[in-house]
């Protein structure tokens, strides 16, 4: 299928039964010029759903139409049975025409054919909507159905944007050229000029260029020279007064047919908005709601060309805005609150999925592109180099549990991602780091430690949320009823890693074995693991990215193994392309926007560094689709989505249950006292019945403060104490009144006064301290004996 064949494809996939009927209905009127054609099918059709009279006579064929897209071989060999029967009983012919609006593939095709004769006797003719789009070559009923169908002639503009835009990106997918692009960019700006302005002069022409040429001094001879290359080919011909310029017939039947494509993309937008805002009674805001999208596509696209020129800094917050304010919007006119939300995700989907808004903003994005002379980097096919962090590891490693059904959209945007990477694997490479392993592993780990609280009792009253992206996915598939409710997550991670048992998470062999396990999956993903050395220089780098971190909260190893991944990515003796030994600048794939300004704090204080991108996972899926002039279905709605509703595990507020669970490391939590109460103590202490805020960062409780500074304290290493003599004078039962009543204290000092007790360390060294020497008697005790 060429590129205009695979629009109407979309179109007729795309129709409602009414409308699919209205289409064949045309069809097979032109197809056997007879005027007499009627549509009766029903249930009680006997097998037939159309019937053409010719000369006055019934022409007794078979014709099944069915815009079902489910079940579809079942409902074939039902009706090849009532075809079967109607040939032997009422003289019909041996064959049956089956209309479908969805495509079919060609195995598929050549199965069904052969099941047609071989168990019915019947030839099987399917008109699906591929054929169906092939055959509006021969018979024009096909397209003028479609374009009366989505209001062509009556057409009422949803985006206020000129006819040049709405056919630059068809004008280029088709004629692209990869040695050529300036030049065929160049010709698609002319011609479309053209098409629009029929007999302009070339002084027009050259007026209309001046922007798109960046007002080049020598633009008469460079448009003069593109509109005589044209003028050999045949696409531009003289005008009907002298210096004037036209398109040849073709090539001016060509543009139109894509422009009538486009405005039936449009309204076939404008329908399907309609009928979901209908639900909502606001059908009549359809083009402001229009709108809100895209200005959020504009941003979407625009990103990729700050990436370029070295000036973005994250698009999350802009789209994050626009995605509020439509949903502000929408709340302000829908009376039920609730539905905001699923209303807002439904105009989402719709525009998304419907390829008209993407197309203008595609050619948009290529205008701006080419005016920059950076439309060949973007395009050109060559290898490119994508470094993967733990954020992306993390949802990764979660693909093959329910890859056909992910409830969650930053799993879906990695899925869609890996699935757009393996299309062109030719020129993609993965790489990650041993650091990076090791801290998906650790996450893994945490995941298996948190069902120890998960699984108390009184966890349940405390409505307790995890930032554990392994331990959410499996509980959201849990909720969604897609992973038996009665696995453990242990069974999960044993499902993901494919082992048959998982070590004990306090043995020495859990790091080596999880680890081991994710590097072979991995390798198996051909995601190449490399170990990056620590340098003098990344403490340099250091300073400037803690400083690029602002509220987030990351431990001093996330920050080590990030710091070690900003050097690597801006080594610019890594990142020579061994055959045009040229620098090939590499992509990160990441949610993090910390790292957009390390990039520009770093870069500028050190100009010897290398440049990277730094892109989402389903902005580059929509990266490399336009590259290859695909437009990505998925790609867009997810990146939004994910940037609005999602929490990625890099942020300022610490989940309770986490803390708790780094704290304690008794697998018997049940039994240790101290827990309970401090579950007790945070559950009395946090803010009651607030509203779960995106906007808003949520503060850390007071409990979770005390706690967090203990961990903190402790982990130094120039303390009186370490970490695991804390440990373990919590886990002791024998302290728990004593070590509840100095956190107790400083919890309520902290809720009167704004800072903690200045004697709350040395009040838990000298609990520390009493534990050592009892500890102590106790084995000197045993040891007697």
């Amino acid at each position: 299928m060429n590129h205009i064949q695979t629009e109407f494809a979309n179109l007729i996939t795309s129709l409602s039964e009414e409308n699919f009927n209205h289409l064949i209905k045309e069809f097979n009127k032109e197809y056997y010029q007879s005027s007499d054609v009627r549509i009766v099918n029903g249930p009680y059709d006997g097998g037939i759903d159309l019937e053409v009279y010719k000369n006055g006579e019934l022409i007794k064929r078979n014709i099944q139409i069915t815009v079902q897209k489910t079940k579809l071989e079942a409902k074939l060999y039902s009706d090849l049975a009532k075809a079967k029967e109607n040939s032997a009983k009422f003289g019909y012919q041996k064959n049956l025409d089956f209309y479908c609006t969805i495509g079919i593939t060609g195995d598929t095709k050549r199965s069904w054919k052969r099941t047609a004769i071989v168990d019915y006797g019947i030839d099987l003719k399917l008109y699906d909507s591929h054929s169906l789009s092939a055959l509006g070559e021969e018979f024009h009923s096909i397209k003028k159905s479609l374009f009366e169908i989505f209001g062509v002639e009556k057409h009422s503009e949803l985006i206020n944007v000129d006819k040049h835009t709405k056919v630059l990106y068809d004008m280029f997918a088709i004629g692209k050229d990869a040695g050529e692009l300036k030049k065929q960019f160049l010709h698609s700006l002319i011609i479309t000029y053209i098409f629009e302005h029929p007999n302009c002069t070339e002084l027009e022409l050259d007026e209309s260029l001046k922007k798109p040429l960046n007002n080049n001094k020598q633009i008469h001879l460079i448009i003069k020279s593109h509109v005589d290359s044209l003028r050999g080919k045949g696409i531009i011909i003289s005008g009907s007064e002298k210096f004037q310029l036209q398109l040849a017939p073709e090539k001016r039947e060509e543009i139109q047919e894509l422009l009538n494509t486009s405005l039936a993309q449009e309204g076939l937008l404008k329908m399907e908005l309609e009928h979901c805002l209908s639900k909502y009674h606001l059908q009549n805001e359809t083009k402001r709601i229009v709108d809100f999208i895209y200005k959020t596509f504009q941003i979407h696209y625009d990103a990729d060309l700050e990436e370029l020129s070295g000036s973005s800094n994250h698009q999350g917050v802009s789209i994050k805005k626009i995605y509020r304010d439509l949903e502000k919007f929408l709340q302000n006119k829908i009376r039920y609150s609730e539905s905001t939300s699923k209303a807002t995700r439904e105009i989402l989907d719709i525009c998304t999925c419907n390829e008209y808004l993407k197309k203008i903003s595609a050619s948009i994005l290529f205008t701006k592109l080419f005016q920059s002379n950076k439309l060949d980097i973007y395009l050109k096919q060559q290898k490119q180099f994508l470094f993967l962090d733990t954020q992306i590891l993390l949802r990764l490693i979660c693909l093959d549990v329910n890859k056909n059904n992910i409830p969650d959209i930053t799993v879906k945007s990695v899925a869609d991602f890996v699935e757009t990477v393996n299309k062109y694997k030719s020129t993609i490479f993965l790489k990650t780091s041993h650091e990076y392993v090791s801290e998906l592993t650790k996450q893994i780990y945490d995941a298996l430690r948190l069902d120890r609280f998960f699984r108390l009792p009184i966890m349940q009253n405390l409505s307790a949320t995890t930032n554990n992206v392994i331990y959410n996915y499996y509980q959201t598939l849990v909720n969604n009823k897609l992973y038996d409710s009665q696995l453990t997550i242990f069974d999960f991670v044993s499902d993901i890693l494919d082992l048959k048992s998982l070590p004990k998470t306090n043995s020495q062999q859990f790091n080596i074995i999880v680890s081991n396990r994710i590097e072979r999956i991995f390798s198996f993903l051909d995601i190449e693991i490399v170990s990056i050395p620590f340098k003098e220089e990344f403490i340099g780098i250091r300073k400037e990215y803690e400083s690029s971190l602002q509220e987030k909260v990351k431990s001093n190893k996330a920050i080590d193994n990030d710091i070690k991944t900003i050097g690597y990515l801006s080594d610019s003796s890594i990142n020579i392309d061994e055959e045009t030994k040229m620098i090939n600048e590499p992509f990160l794939i990441s949610w993090d926007k910390s790292f957009f300004n390390a990039r520009k704090k770093i870069l500028s204080k050190y100009p010897n560094r290398t440049y990277w991108y730094i892109y989402t996972p389903a902005r580059f899926a929509d990266r490399v689709s336009l590259q290859n002039f695909q437009l990505n279905p998925t790609a867009i709605n997810n990146n939004i989505v994910s940037l609005t509703e999602s929490n990625f595990n890099v942020s300022s507020s610490t989940s309770f249950v986490d803390l708790m669970s780094s704290i304690f490391d008794s697998e018997d939590i049940a039994n240790v006292k101290i827990a309970h109460r401090l579950i007790q103590l945070e559950d009395m202490t946090k803010p009651k019945n607030e509203e779960p805020n995106h906007e808003i960062v949520q503060e850390e409780t007071p409990v979770i403060r005390v706690l967090g500074e203990l961990r903190r304290h402790y982990f130094k290493q120039e303390n009186r104490f370490n970490f695991e003599d804390l440990v373990v004078t919590l886990e002791n039962n024998l302290f728990e009144d004593d070590i509840y009543e100095i956190i107790e204290s400083n919890v309520q000092y902290l809720k009167s006064h704004k800072q903690l007790k200045i004697d709350l360390f040395s009040k838990f060294d000298s609990l520390i301290e009493r534990e050592k020497i009892q500890s102590d008697e106790i084995k000197a005790g045993k040891s007697a004996f």
